[in-house]
């Protein structure tokens, strides 16, 4: 009896650990991107000669969107 409660506690235990293993996961790929984003938006506004937070201001009023941040192929030379 003894047994079969430590190996019912043990596979709790594991799954617990597989699930919060999992969500750290997510969560490191969500962190990361958010980063990638940032950088795609400073690398615009760089080469647009703007500043971070006017192309942040253009995004959140819809006048511009990440797919014309990714489609952007302008560079000044």
């Amino acid at each position: 009896m003894f047994e079969l409660i430590t190996m019912s506690l043990l596979g709790v235990a594991y799954i617990k650990a597989c699930v919060d293993e999992a969500n750290e996961e997510k969560k490191r790929k969500e962190e990361e991107r958010i980063r990638d984003l940032k950088i795609k938006v400073f690398c615009y506004a760089v080469r647009h000669k703007m500043l971070y937070n006017q192309v942040v201001e253009m995004i959140e009023t819809g006048k511009l969107t990440f797919a014309d941040i990714n489609n952007d192929k302008e560079v000044d030379k």
